[in-house]
């Protein structure tokens, strides 16, 4: 294997730690938790049941946000205590990588169709990018 991208976490669970000397931390990228409920399903509940059922996934997507920042930093620290040299991307490279990565979620949502086109224009606006 030449390159992999994964984050800390998720390069120690699946051991490929053992297969480098170093990692490159460009911070792009994310560990996603989603809760998914049918259509159907949600409005099949009473309104107190479906604000329940929002608020408890909102507790726990919260929770799980805060814990995975926490994992990472530790998995990071764990795999320079292994030997492996960490390289922090400086804010050119991240400069860089926006640039390159930026058209491909244009091309990813007109793929997709009109309503990914749509949520990545309010994601851009959201976020000003």
């Amino acid at each position: 294997m030449d390159a992999f991208i994964a984050s800390a976490f998720f390069t120690l669970g699946s051991r490929w730690d053992d297969l480098m000397d170093w990692a490159y931390l460009i911070d792009m990228a994310v560990v996603s938790v989603y809760e998914v409920v049918g259509v159907p399903s949600l409005k099949g509940l009473s309104a107190d049941q479906s604000k329940t059922l929002s608020d408890v996934a909102g507790k726990f997507q919260g929770r799980w946000n805060q814990e995975i920042v926490e994992l990472e930093k530790k998995a990071r620290v764990d795999m320079a205590n292994k030997g492996k040299k960490m390289l922090q991307a400086t804010e050119n490279d991240r400069a860089k990588a926006m640039e390159i990565i930026k058209p491909y979620w244009a091309e990813w949502a007109k793929a997709v169709g009109p309503n990914a086109v749509e949520a990545l224009q309010k994601v851009r606006e959201t976020l000003s990018k």
